[in-house]
C-alpha cells in the first residue's frame, strides 16, 4: 500500500499477509504488557492479522493458579482481588479454524506496588473525509499494560476525553485541530504522542 500526496505516491508499506476464503487460525497476539497494582492485575496486547482474522482471545494463566479464561475479542484484561502468588500470563487468538500459538509470556508477582504508567502510544494517524475526522493509533510496544487512552484536542475547539478503543471517528466543526493521545493505567498517565494537526474546511 502507498500513500498519495499532491499526486505523488510515497514509499510502499510493509507487506501484510491476508487470508481470503481460507480457513486459517489467527496469528498470535503481540507485545503483551503487564502491570500489578496491589492485588489488581492488568494485561494488554496487540491483536495481529497475519493469519485468519481473530474472533476471540483466550487468556492462559499458570503459576499460583492455573486457568484458561475466554475473553471475547479484546486487547485488554484486568482482574482485582487476585490471590498472592506469581503468575505467568499468555494470550491466544482464536477463530473457527483453530487457535494461534501462545503470545510471549508475562510473569507478574502479586501483591505488588504500582509499577509504572504506560509508555507513549505509537503511530498516531489522522484522516479526514468531509467534516468527519478519523484517528487511529498503535498501543505501546513495551513497558506497562494499558487500560485506556486519553485523547486531547486543542485548536479551534478544545476537548479531552477517555476511551478504551484505539480508533475513533467524529464529526468536527470547521477549524484547525491538534490531536495527541496518552495511554493510561492505574499507575497514571504516560507520555503523550506528538500532536498531529488536521484542518477541517
Amino acid at each position: 500500500m502507498r500513500a498519495v500526496a499532491l499526486g505523488q505516491p510515497g514509499d510502499p508499506s510493509s507487506d501484510v499477509r491476508i487470508a481470503v476464503a481460507v480457513a486459517e487460525p489467527p496469528s498470535p497476539p503481540a507485545h503483551p504488557l503487564g502491570t500489578v497494582d496491589g492485588s489488581t492485575v492488568a494485561l494488554s496486547w496487540t491483536n495481529t492479522f497475519e493469519g485468519g482474522a481473530p474472533t476471540g482471545i483466550t487468556l492462559v494463566v499458570t503459576g499460583a493458579l492455573d486457568a484458561v479464561i475466554p475473553l471475547g475479542l479484546t486487547e485488554t484484561f484486568q482482574a482485582s482481588g487476585v490471590p498472592d502468588g506469581t503468575y505467568t500470563l499468555e494470550v491466544v487468538a482464536t477463530n473457527a479454524a483453530g487457535n494461534s500459538i501462545r503470545s510471549s509470556p508475562v510473569t507478574l508477582a502479586v501483591p505488588g506496588a504500582c509499577s509504572a504508567p504506560p509508555e507513549a502510544p505509537g503511530r498516531l494517524i489522522l484522516q479526514r473525509i468531509g467534516s468527519t475526522v478519523m484517528a487511529g493509533w498503535d498501543p505501546p510496544a513495551s513497558g506497562a499494560a494499558v487500560t485506556g487512552y486519553r485523547v486531547d484536542v486543542t485548536g479551534t475547539h478544545a476537548v479531552s476525553f477517555t476511551t478504551t478503543e484505539r480508533a475513533l471517528s467524529v464529526s468536527a466543526a470547521p477549524g484547525t485541530y491538534a490531536v495527541s493521545v496518552t495511554a493510561t493505567n492505574a499507575c497514571g498517565d504516560g507520555p503523550s504522542t506528538s500532536p498531529q494537526t488536521i484542518v477541517v474546511p
